[in-house]
């Protein structure tokens, strides 16, 4: 199964919204969100969509000047829920979406 990335971040006045691609055989998606900042200590990111029908998300929080936030998402098909990509180590990245 291949991973659902990222192909665009469209910053407007009230809401970042996160695009990915399309993945054959998906019934949905589970998205995630980490802070830049925390990234390098481990910090967890937070799930912030369970199943959703369409690959984008409104994200309503707007990081504050100097701050950013990167994106996870997975796929959901038939077999259950895809992988979250993998660490610089190679590692299976672990997340926190049910």
């Amino acid at each position: 199964r291949a991973l659902a990335e990222e192909t665009s971040r469209k910053f407007l006045a009230d809401r970042v919204r996160v695009r990915w691609d399309a993945q054959a055989g998906a019934a949905g998606y589970d998205l995630e969100r980490g802070s830049l900042a925390a990234l390098a200590s481990g910090v967890p990111a937070t799930c912030m969509a369970n199943d959703l029908p369409d690959p984008w998300y409104d994200d309503v929080e707007i990081p504050v000047a100097g701050e950013g936030w990167y994106y996870l998402s997975r796929s959901i098909d038939a077999c259950g829920p895809g992988l979250w990509g993998s660490e610089s180590t190679g590692a299976a990245r672990s997340g926190n979406c049910p």
